[in-house]
């Protein structure tokens, strides 16, 4: 199913976008 594969790329992202933001946000405390 495309719709269930596009909706994991979603979280992949997702994922990555709040993995890299929390990693930011602790070298800037």
């Amino acid at each position: 199913m495309s719709v269930l594969r596009h909706l994991f790329n979603v979280f992949l992202c997702f994922g990555k976008y709040i993995s890299t933001y929390t990693h930011l946000r602790d070298d800037i405390i």
